[in-house]
Parts: structure tokens; C-alpha cells; sequence
């Protein structure tokens, strides 16, 4: 049907018709795991029927940050995707539903915050148990392939009864 590069032409075609609709993900980029530091966690008050829990009433352990492979080509969002990942503890009374957590990359030399995040974790953990979640998150990457440190906060625990 078309003479020469037909394999050029179809895979061109591809790209623009998963760029079209919606497909991100078409660039790779090299992956970064750094082990998270946590920060002291600050309450808020919630607006649902579900019960506010002290933001001790979790704990976050093995807590990872990782870069994604893939970067997006199109959308509000072009900043590269990571992962994070780590355990929830439940040490509260109650069946946590909701956990909120802010995501800081900082820069080691000074400490400053170079991007940041909130991620909501929708995940039920009854009482003194644990669960692992995984969620990806949007952050810039470090500047000339630097090491960056990462920090949580979590910043509001929701559960019933």
C-alpha cells in the first residue's frame, strides 16, 4: 500500500494518535530511589462523617520514593512521575479510611524545597494492622542528575469505628 518506510510512516501515525488521546508516556528517563526522612506531622481538621484521627494514630515505614522510567509528552502536568511506596501501621482504635500525605524533594546542600506534592491514600487498615500502598506522584527531578533528599508529612488520618 505504501511504498518505502511503511514501518516510519505507521509508527509516526502511533505516536501522534496516543499523544492525541491522552498517552503521557512515551519518553524514558533514568530511575532514582532514595529512602524518605520524615518530618514532624502537623493535624488538620476534616469536613466529612468520618472521624479526624491525630496524625499519630499512623506510621509510615518503609517509605520509598522512586523515579519513573517515562516522563509525559502532553498535558497540564510535564513533570516526571515517580512512585511512592511504604507501609501504614494503624496504632488508633479506629478503621483508617483516608491517609493525606505532603511529599518534599529538597535540595542537601541548603535544604530547600525544590518541588512538592500532596497524595491522598485511600486505604482501609483496621486496627493495629498494616498495609502497603503504592501511588504515583508528579515532582520535578533533581538538577544535573544530583542526589535530592525526600521528606513526608502526614498531614490528616480519617477512620470509623
Amino acid at each position: 500500500m505504501w511504498p518505502g518506510n511503511q514501518h516510519l510512516r505507521l509508527t509516526c501515525i502511533g505516536i501522534i494518535f496516543l499523544t492525541l488521546f491522552g498517552c503521557d508516556y512515551l519518553r524514558e528517563i533514568s530511575s532514582n530511589e532514595t529512602p524518605a526522612k520524615p518530618i514532624q506531622a502537623t493535624p488538620t481538621q476534616p469536613p466529612s462523617k468520618n472521624q479526624w484521627l491525630p496524625a499519630k494514630s499512623v506510621q509510615l515505614s518503609q517509605a520509598y520514593l522512586s523515579q519513573r522510567n517515562m516522563i509525559p509528552l502532553s498535558g497540564p502536568d510535564l513533570r516526571p512521575t515517580w512512585k511512592v511506596e511504604g507501609r501504614l501501621t494503624n496504632s488508633s482504635g479506629y478503621t483508617i479510611s483516608r491517609v493525606r500525605l505532603s511529599i518534599s524533594l529538597n535540595d542537601p546542600s541548603d535544604h530547600s524545597q525544590v518541588d512538592g506534592a500532596e497524595i491522598d491514600l485511600k486505604i482501609e487498615i483496621p486496627p493495629t494492622e498494616t498495609r502497603g500502598f503504592s501511588q504515583e506522584v508528579r515532582l520535578l527531578p533533581p538538577v544535573n542528575n544530583h542526589k535530592i533528599e525526600w521528606t513526608y508529612d502526614i498531614l490528616l488520618v480519617e477512620g470509623h469505628l
